[in-house]
């Protein structure tokens, strides 16, 4: 067996390694071609394909437009060698999780068009914008959460609710969306029978799964899902039988080239990848995924409507495949100085470890009554929440995991129709609170002991200071002067805005 001299050691220490590759960069445009280059003067047409060509280091620029696909990064970067996507200068890519309806629309009556789609959409557009799904009473198209119309009850039990002034129509065959009983979340049941002279709705299947949410007097609901409540515009119902698509679009217009229709299915996925960035790239109908992820960053980044669901079962939503618009897990990941509006579930969600969400805008989230938070961490250990912003969600606004840090200065703005509250322990339903938009809210976070502050509070109101009670420090000195390892209690003072 031949070994090395000493003196060949030497003279092969004094060899230049070879160098690393350069990075490449390639460019993305809606109006390019797969077949091409990959240049800035002959880009390529899909996210996909170019993604696909990425190798540590290298950078995938991509131009204006809407790209209708979902994309998968199927490569890490590494700590010195970062995977970077992100936007052309001062363009707005949009990665599109809704598809074009394409077919040939024939006048149903009215205003109303009509034309082929196979399967049952959760979410259809029209010109970008998020449409109603028939229903009653009618609604504003999705914007200011706390404009969603709903009625209340006049009373209810495990197999059906009553209310005496519901449209004229036969509902038997629609949906009916109820926060039963003391409301913590949402159940979705069809309505297999309707007596108009009581007004009452009899469910397909009870609604038991616990004492407290079985649906009673004053509870919110609305219905949903058949032709004949598509009678306002901006409405829209699919029918299961004959597999077409109604549509009143919002200024009455034929829908033509207008419409899209989707599932809100994944739209990016890091899932599984390290050492990726994702910068400036906005996305409709579709969430990111990020989950079981180590050291990617999503910046600057604007989702709206990521996450839908159509029907629910209340708590048997859970376990679920994700919960966020954009959904982390794993470590050391970072979502920052974007926003997220119109979520039916959470705008962020994290679980795993070390990930932090900061200079993030998360409006009117929680349309679909799921009961998650608008930032929810509180399966994540060592969350950080800094800078960001809540207007309007329709539970939860922030839940904190153990040992998290909640930083700065909070912009909270409930709907105009609840009440403020936080809790501290080991869950949501123990030491309710009441507060007015005047007082002062604590809540604790420790190994094992999540905290949720609610968003239900009749007023807009602001923290303008952290205070953590353990240590007495102020905004971001007092996780370093408490350490991870102890418990941390925080003093919001909150002022009325109005």
């Amino acid at each position: 067996m031949r070994t090395l001299s000493r003196w060949s050691i030497a003279i092969l220490a004094l060899v230049p390694l070879a160098p690393l590759a350069p990075a490449t960069t390639y460019y993305v445009s809606p109006s390019g071609s797969d077949a091409a280059s990959g240049t800035q003067s002959a880009p390529f047409a899909t996210v996909q394909f170019g993604v696909g060509k990425l190798n540590p280091g290298d950078v995938l620029i991509l131009y204006g437009g809407d790209y209708h696909e979902a994309v998968t990064v199927n490569r890490s970067g590494t700590t010195a060698a970062p995977i970077l996507i992100q936007a052309a200068l001062g363009e707005t890519p949009v990665l599109v999780g809704s598809r074009p309806v394409t077919g040939t629309w024939t006048i149903q009556a009215g205003s109303i068009y009509r034309t082929a789609w196979s399967t049952q959409p959760v979410q259809v557009f029209c010109d970008g914008r998020l449409l109603n799904e028939a229903r009653w009473p009618n609604s504003p198209l999705p914007d200011d959460l706390s404009a969603q119309a709903c009625a209340l009850t006049d009373d209810g039990s495990t197999n059906d609710m009553v209310y005496a002034n519901l449209p004229a129509v036969d509902l038997t065959g629609a949906w009916v969306q109820i926060m039963a009983g003391e409301a913590w979340v949402g159940y979705s049941r069809q309505i297999v029978a309707h007596d108009h002279a009581t007004g009452r709705l009899t469910f397909a299947s009870p609604i038991n799964q616990t004492s407290v949410l079985v649906p009673r007097r004053n509870n919110r609901f609305f219905v949903f899902g058949k032709l004949e409540l598509l009678d306002a515009p901006g409405e829209w119902w699919w029918d299961p039988v004959g597999q077409q698509l109604y549509v009143w679009t919002p200024d009455g217009a034929p829908p033509a080239n207008r419409v899209e229709a989707g599932a809100a299915d994944s739209v990016l996925s890091l899932s599984g990848r390290s050492h990726v960035t994702v910068m400036g790239l906005d996305a409709r109908g579709g969430w990111f995924n990020l989950q079981d992820s180590t050291a990617c960053v999503v910046n600057g980044c604007h989702l709206v409507a990521p996450t839908w669901i159509r029907t629910f079962d209340g708590w048997a939503l859970y376990p679920t495949p994700y919960l966020g618009g954009i959904d982390v897990s794993g470590s050391g990941n970072v979502v920052q100085g974007g926003s997220v509006r119109l979520a039916g579930r959470s705008g962020v969600h994290l679980e795993g470890s070390d990930n932090t969400v900061r200079r993030m805008t998360i409006a009117d989230c929680g349309w679909n009554w799921t009961n998650n938070a608008a930032i929810d961490t509180v399966r994540c250990i060592r969350a950080t929440v800094e800078n960001c912003t809540i207007l309007r969600a329709s539970g939860t606004g922030l839940t904190m995991g153990p040992a998290s840090r909640f930083l700065r200065t909070w912009s909270i703005r409930p709907p105009s129709t609840s009440r403020i509250a936080a809790t501290s322990g080991r869950g949501p339903w123990t030491g309710w609170v009441r507060k007015s938009p005047t007082t002062r809210f604590t809540a604790t976070t420790a190994a094992g002991a999540p905290a949720f502050i609610w968003m239900r509070a009749p007023r807009i109101s602001t923290c303008t200071t952290t205070t953590c009670t353990t240590c007495s420090g102020t905004g971001s000195t007092s996780p370093a002067r408490c350490g991870l390892s102890t418990t941390r209690s925080w003093r919001c003072s909150t002022r009325a805005l109005g």
